[in-house]
């Protein structure tokens, strides 16, 4: 649903789009060209369908049965072909004045920034409101408010070049807890961003964020905001025939 409907708001806003859809470890080989919902859609054209196998991930020493979503999408990134990337997660629908301002910014980009949006906004399956978060948030705290760390993970937009040679990908370089799932890394990247010169800019509109179950706070992986990091050189499996 959502990614079906994000490339036809990308293609109204005429944004050439490649869209990339990372298989973390999928379970008894069960990857998405054999699921029945999205067989169809990692067929079209425009979708780059990834697969990481739980072998690949149980040689870099981390659980095959575990969801790591942060080492996921630094496989995305390393993997995209595209000038700039956008990082979202599936369970997110961009509106039409989002895409909008996303189309302007692209053309006016000069490479030194990156995006967020205006807010994240909670909705049911038939998109009804059901809360909303700013991502510039007035609280006093210097990361929210200047930076825009909150709910980063849902979009964070900026070149791949800035991906890679600025912010260093989300953060591989600690041990992660193997039954742990990952929190609070999308922050870090933000900040990592910022301290290597990229200036936050905010664009109007939403992202639609599709409510659903939370894992309790225990199976979270809750890491403090840092002042930045180095990454290691093979983040994103950069050493791995994907």
């Amino acid at each position: 649903r959502t990614v079906e409907s994000n490339l036809k708001k990308l293609k109204k806003h005429k944004i050439s789009t490649q869209y990339v859809i990372v298989d973390w470890s999928p379970i008894n080989d069960k990857t998405l060209d054999k699921n029945e919902y999205m067989s169809e859609t990692v067929k079209d054209e425009r979708v780059k369908h990834i697969i990481v196998s739980p072998k690949v991930v149980k040689n870099r020493g981390w659980n095959p049965k575990n969801f790591y979503e942060y080492y996921a999408k630094n496989v995305g990134i390393r993997n995209s072909d595209g000038e700039y990337i956008l990082i979202t997660n599936p369970d997110d629908l961009l509106n039409d004045e989002l895409v909008e301002s996303m189309s302007k910014a692209l053309h006016e980009d000069d490479g030194k920034s990156y995006y967020r949006p205006y807010s994240r906004i909670d909705v049911n399956n038939n998109l009804e409101f059901l809360a909303e978060g700013v991502t510039f948030l007035k609280n006093g705290n210097p990361y929210d408010e200047i930076m825009g760390t909150p709910a980063a993970g849902d979009f964070i937009l900026t070149t791949k070049d800035n991906f890679i040679n600025k912010s260093k990908g989300f953060d591989e370089s600690r041990d992660t807890n193997e039954n742990k799932q990952q929190t609070r890394m999308d922050g870090n990247i933000v900040i990592n961003m910022y301290q290597n010169g990229l200036i936050p800019q905010e664009l109007k509109g939403s992202v639609l964020h599709l409510d659903h179950a939370k894992p309790h706070e225990k199976d979270l992986d809750i890491e403090p905001y840092t002042m930045g990091y180095k990454n290691i050189e093979n983040w994103g499996l950069l050493d791995v025939e994907i």
